[in-house]
């Protein structure tokens, strides 16, 4: 009798230890790694559809399958600027003055466009034009083609600054004090105001100028009629991506502004920050850990003990993942602060469906020698 109740509780102990491995199995974390020809670079990012990561680095741009880890292309000599929505479509720069315009999914060139003495400007955001910039002439480029579309002058002297609306529908330009507006179907000129274009709020409906009277001012426009909305003393460092709020340097303070109030509503503790994507939080991180703050309001949501990095947000802005330390990153809740994971690896990027992250892990045998062996490695959450 004793000894079958020895043997019961001995089986009722093996039980409860494998009942605890099942739990801590259960919050392990699957990834892949990817090793050999990562190229110089320790920052990986996913492409817009998640299904893929890339780099950029001295040598050019590498695509990675995020789910098998197998390298799909090498693009020697590539300076990445941006994908197409799609990610069917990569605009990069050439060291040859080119802009090359790439397939992804093949890695094949569809079309060089030859700037001569300009620089890539910017790209519409239907990924169908491209402007670039020389001189006193700016030019439109028909990304399917490649031919030049039109050219915009009128400027007294060399342009300094081209950007499409987000819609795509206009474009400004800027030279001195003067700014423009055109059509970007036509070249038909919209409308001529006074000031630097500095640029859009994301949502298009606001327009920052600059240095308008040779002092340190800013102006906020309504794009649709033209009309200044607020005159401000300072450097506006960023919009919010939902246009209700932006990040201003004045008077030797970071401050958070609300749009339509034309007023600080929260000093912020750095100059390092980012928005949520739907632009509801902002993140701003110190020595001391990462602040998260209601961007609307102003007030403080929690803050990131630990924390030392830029932080990335999830799509939805319900998770924050940062360095913690020397090649450990953390996820946290961006509501409550929360830990939620761990993970081994530096310079953390999200997928855009937020069910992965990409972190790189120097496999370097002695930190001595400056040339650094990467691993990438592709976690997946869920």
């Amino acid at each position: 009798m004793k000894i079958t109740f020895k043997l019961f509780l001995l089986c009722l102990f093996c039980l409860a230890l494998s009942l605890v491995g099942r739990c801590e199995n259960k919050d392990e974390i699957s990834f892949i790694d990817i090793t050999g020809d990562t190229g110089g670079s320790a920052m990986f990012r996913f492409c817009p559809q998640g299904k893929k990561i890339f780099s950029n680095d001295e040598d050019g741009m590498r695509i990675w399958d995020a789910e098998t880890g197998e390298k799909l292309h090498k693009l020697p000599g590539l300076i990445f600027d941006k994908f197409s929505a799609d990610g069917k479509i990569i605009f990069a720069r050439h060291r040859d003055r080119t802009i090359r315009i790439v397939d992804s999914e093949s890695g094949n060139e569809l079309h060089k466009i030859h700037i001569l003495e300009d620089w890539l400007a910017d790209i519409s955001s239907d990924d169908k034009k491209i402007a670039t910039l020389g001189g006193d002439t700016v030019r439109i480029w028909d990304v399917e083609s490649g031919q030049e579309l039109r050219k915009l002058g009128g400027h007294v002297g060399n342009f300094g600054d081209v950007r499409f609306s987000p819609n795509g529908k206009q474009i400004v330009t800027s030279s001195g004090h003067e700014m423009r507006i055109w059509n970007a179907e036509s070249g038909e000129e919209l409308r001529k105001m006074e000031g630097r274009v500095v640029y859009f709020s994301l949502e298009g409906k606001r327009l920052i100028t600059g240095y308008a009277k040779e002092d340190l001012t800013f102006q906020i426009w309504d794009v649709e009629s033209g009309k200044e909305l607020h005159k401000l003393g300072g450097y506006i460092l960023g919009f919010s991506p939902n246009g209700k709020s932006f990040v201003m340097f004045s008077e030797g303070e970071f401050r958070l502004w609300d749009v339509e109030l034309g007023r600080a509503i929260q000093k912020v503790e750095s100059v390092f920050f980012r928005y949520s994507p739907n632009g509801e939080k902002l993140a701003t991180w110190t020595r001391d850990g990462i602040w998260v703050l209601d961007a609307e309001s102003g007030n403080v949501l929690c803050k990131l003990e630990g924390a030392w990095s830029y932080p990335r947000f999830s799509t939805d802005g319900k998770k924050i993942v940062a360095d913690k330390k020397l090649e450990i990153s953390q996820i946290w809740d961006a509501d409550t602060g929360k830990e939620l994971q761990t993970l081994k690896g530096a310079f953390p990027n999200f997928s855009p469906d937020g069910k992965k992250i990409v972190t790189a892990i120097d496999d370097r045998t002695s930190k001595t020698n400056i040339i650094p062996n990467i691993r990438v490695r592709i976690w997946t959450l869920e």
